[in-house]
């Protein structure tokens, strides 16, 4: 069995990094969208997770040893706020396979 209580993406002071939103500015020059003439290659909604980019990047190789860790018939339980909850559970997913939540 395994628990994690991981960081909730709140931005509020721990002794770990929280606040793992970026802005938009930020955002648009790391993830290329635009070519080298600045013509925008993709539309950058919301949505497409800038919000949640490094959060998720602090997680998977969490989840991928936990995952190495536990027996065939191990369980995990993992502790998350409504901030995060939709982009765990895609994780989880990816990393445990989706057959396996309960």
């Amino acid at each position: 069995m395994i628990y994690i209580d991981s960081p909730y993406n709140t931005g509020n002071d721990f002794v770990y990094r929280d606040d793992f939103r970026m802005d938009k500015d930020d955002y648009d020059e790391e993830s290329g969208i635009f070519d080298e003439e600045e013509n925008r290659l993709f539309r950058n909604k919301e949505s497409n997770g800038r919000f949640h980019s490094d959060w998720c990047s602090m997680i998977y190789p969490r989840l991928m040893l936990a995952r190495n860790l536990l027996s065939d018939d191990g369980v995990i339980f993992i502790s998350i706020d409504d901030n995060e909850v939709a982009q765990l559970r895609k994780i989880c997913d990816e990393v445990f396979g989706e057959k396996k939540y309960l």
